[in-house]
């Protein structure tokens, strides 16, 4: 038993490193009378009861047991940008007790669902497995279990989140943390304070990548505050808008269109896509109520049908409109041009466009024009389950570009070719940890 789990430790050190995360040590939980946890001043910070000190080391905290079993606090904050040594790493681990976590950061977060917050463990069950239906991604995720019944699902945000205690809809109750830079996690195989084991589900050598926490049903306990002006300045049409019912497909952006239309129906993350598209069209229902304009649909409908069309079953689409705030909703035209993009859509969809608006129109078919002739498109196509370069692909004065979706192996494809040429290589990218998990795996299996 000692064995795995010191083996299994050494291997969570070497992924973390792996993806750029640095390995933090956590001590078991020590008698709060022995190690009591003190103020600034040196006075013993006490529990509730007055009696019991709070423990300076609670087994969740950055620590270690050094070779004599004696516990050492470890300054974590120093970790966050830079990895340990080996020597540190050497010195944290010696002893087989200490158990292993680390920290997130502004693009790694871990999802923390934490079964106290639950009214009993079989709904935090479920909600942690409503989780991985409502965002297949999330199965190929970091996921585990905790010491307490808990859920730790660790991913890549697209964009930085600004917020961490969260709720799983948008009237729900608060249910975790999404603990990004600065907060320490603890990771199987962990032995926590309760004497179980932290369990691991999946542990990846990539963490998938998510837009944001909002996209997989994750939203923050604070809610946000929304801008309603006291005055609607009505807007002027050039001709009578009265009788006028304008389609609500037709305001949203093309690719919410095309979404809700069902054409996007392959994508890797479709609950993205469609808690955006619906986002747009119920933000046009808002706006275009705003200001007495007539719409021929019922957004709900169209909502509901794209869902459909998507593959998504009732319970999922409920679950996505549930966690939406249609209050608080704004077109996507607003976001990114304010009112008078909104007022420009429906004057054209209306008919009315100025000799000015028809111009930029032209200029844009023109530059889109001019980017589609510098388009580079595939001139070979091969179907594999695992991708490999084809044996009369050129071998000097040549770009090759390679499309192919993820995990079918064009990293492994790529090494076998630098170890082939033997002549070495720069690999070029725009995200450090990507480029330091490629090179590792290069060391490991190929060069």
């Amino acid at each position: 038993m000692l064995h795995s789990y010191i083996e299994e430790r050494k291997q969570v050190i070497k992924l973390l490193h792996s993806l750029g995360l640095s390995p933090l040590p956590v001590a078991p939980r020590q008698d709060p009378f022995k190690y009591p946890k003190k103020d600034s001043k040196g006075n013993i910070q006490y529990q509730k009861d007055g009696v019991t000190p709070v423990p300076l080391f609670t087994g969740k905290n950055p620590s270690y047991l050094d070779a004599n079993g004696i516990p050492h606090l470890v300054n974590h904050s120093k970790y966050q940008n830079t990895l340990p040594t080996e020597s540190e790493l050497q010195l944290w681990f010696c002893n087989p007790l200490t158990g292993i976590g680390t920290l997130g950061n502004d693009s790694i977060v871990w999802i923390d669902l934490d079964s106290n917050k639950f009214a009993n463990q079989n709904d935090c069950d479920r909600a942690y497995e409503e989780l991985l239906e409502n965002n297949p991604i999330l199965n190929s995720a970091w996921l585990e279990k905790t010491q307490s019944g808990g859920y730790r699902i660790g991913v890549t945000l697209a964009t930085k989140k600004d917020f961490t205690n969260f709720k799983l809809s948008a009237n729900g109750d608060h249910v975790g943390e999404a603990l990004g830079s600065g907060r320490f996690t603890v990771l199987a195989p962990t032995i926590g304070s309760s004497g179980k084991s932290y369990e691991n589900i999946n542990r990846p050598r990539l963490l998938p990548q998510i837009a944001s926490l909002e996209s997989i049903g994750i939203f923050s306990i604070v809610s946000k505050p929304v801008v309603i002006p006291a005055v609607i300045t009505p807007i002027k049409f050039d001709i009578p808008v009265s009788s006028e019912y304008i389609n609500l497909l037709e305001c949203v952006t093309k690719e919410n269109k095309a979404t809700l239309e069902g054409k996007n129906n392959d994508s890797e993350d479709r609950s993205a896509l469609f808690n955006k598209a619906a986002k747009d069209l119920l933000g046009w229902a808002n706006w275009l109520n705003a200001h007495n304009l007539n719409y021929s649909q019922n957004p709900q409908d169209i909502i509901r049908q794209a869902g459909s069309n998507l593959g998504f079953h009732d319970k999922r689409i409920n679950y996505i409109l549930k966690s939406i705030n249609i209050e608080n909703c704004q077109p996507a035209a607003k976001f990114a041009g304010g009112e008078k993009a909104c007022i420009r859509k429906i004057n054209k969809l209306l008919g009315y466009e100025t000799k000015e608006e028809r111009q930029k129109i032209f200029d844009d078919l023109n530059w889109k024009n001019w980017l589609n002739n510098r388009v580079f498109k595939a001139v070979k196509k091969i179907h594999q389950e695992q991708f490999e370069f084809p044996d009369d692909m050129p071998k000097h004065n040549a770009i090759i570009a390679v499309k192919s979706g993820l995990g079918t192996g064009k990293t492994e494809a790529m090494l076998k070719i630098i170890k082939e040429t033997l002549l070495g290589s720069l690999i070029i990218g725009y995200r450090n940890n990507l480029l330091f998990q490629t090179i590792s795996r290069g060391g490991e299996k190929f060069i």
